[in-house]
């Protein structure tokens, strides 16, 4: 058992691997936590303007981006 959260990040690994037996990934668990942390997040800046600092985009492929970002920054070190 691996203590890290995210020592194996290599989603072809990743995909081969559940593909043969679909299981939930701790590592992969922790990602979509982080995104969804985030979502709620600027769903909360938006219900109360001026509380909370958050980026803001009208766009669907930038809010994506944004949703992912702090997951990506955890993950790289």
């Amino acid at each position: 058992m691996v203590l890290f959260p995210f020592v194996d990040l290599s989603i072809y690994r990743w995909v081969r691997r559940n593909l043969l037996k679909p299981r939930i990934d701790r590592q992969i668990l922790l990602l979509m936590l982080i995104v969804g942390m985030q979502m709620v997040r600027m769903w909360l800046a938006e219900l109360y303007p001026g509380r909370l600092f958050t980026l803001n985009a009208h766009g669907f492929a930038v809010k994506v981006a944004i949703w992912v970002c702090p997951a990506v920054v955890v993950a790289i070190p």
